[in-house]
């Protein structure tokens, strides 16, 4: 599918593209309260676009996406971006999907063949059973915990597939598991929340309920009782979240 759709883009006059094509299938399961609230299943395929073409003053590019994977859907995707790509300004630091070192073929298959794809390892039930344990663990925790926001717990598979316009193609897949919490502590306007979630390969990796039920808790817990403090210099520690988060952003800048 990615394959094709890069010769869509080629025939529709870019000079050089790549896309990705995705497919998901999990299923998903919500408690709160003790009680199931919610079951649901995902069956999604998408693909995204990236085109470029040639001006006088260097690559321009454009990019998009659709969940239409029909051939008529890959084929106004693929008009839609090289239409999109002659109308955008040109970017000195574009690098078209070109002469760029891939790994051959024999070292694709020895990289899958030591990565195959696993079960995700549970069941609706076991989901649910997973959720329903570390929402009531994480309700217990303290008396300040007054209610939950839910339990959810989620599992599936997803395949990648990768081509590019000089000839490159690849593809893999791989499963998830993950489990999450959010609970409450106080009352009126001091409440606060506080959540903890895990997502691996399978569910046999994840935290055990109990270590995610009692994070949550804690940090809903310790946020009780939060002030202003005062004006002046200070020392600033940030947390692993935050600081994790602020990472992020400064990559991206």
């Amino acid at each position: 599918m990615a394959e094709r759709l890069v010769k869509m883009a080629r025939n529709s006059g870019a000079a050089h593209a790549d896309a990705l094509a995705v497919a998901d299938t999990g299923q998903s399961i919500s408690v709160r309260q003790g009680r199931l609230e919610s079951v649901e299943r995902e069956d999604s395929r998408g693909i995204g676009l990236r085109a470029f073409v040639e001006t006088p003053n260097g690559f321009a590019f454009a990019s998009a996406s659709t969940s239409d994977v029909s051939e008529a859907g890959m084929q106004q995707l693929a008009a839609r971006v090289v239409a999109m790509a002659r109308i955008s300004e040109p970017d000195p630091d574009a690098v078209p999907p070109v002469g760029a070192e891939h790994p051959d073929g024999q070292t694709i298959r020895d990289w899958l063949a030591r990565h195959p794809l696993q079960d995700p390892g549970w069941t609706l039930d076991a989901a649910r059973e997973a959720a329903l344990e570390c929402e009531a663990i994480a309700l217990d925790y303290a008396p300040e915990i007054r209610n939950s926001e839910g339990a959810d717990a989620a599992f599936g598979t997803t395949e990648v597939a990768y081509a590019a316009s000089d000839g490159f193609a690849a593809e893999y897949a791989k499963s998830s598991a993950s489990l999450s919490v959010s609970v409450i502590a106080g009352s009126g306007d001091g409440m606060q929340r506080d959540y903890a979630w895990h997502r691996t390969l399978t569910a046999d990796r994840l935290r055990a309920p109990r270590d995610l039920a009692e994070e949550a808790a804690g940090r809903a817990v310790r946020r009780l009782g939060a002030g202003r403090m005062r004006s002046g210099p200070a020392t600033i520690v940030l947390e692993p979240r935050v600081a994790t988060s602020l990472a992020s952003h400064l990559i991206s800048a």
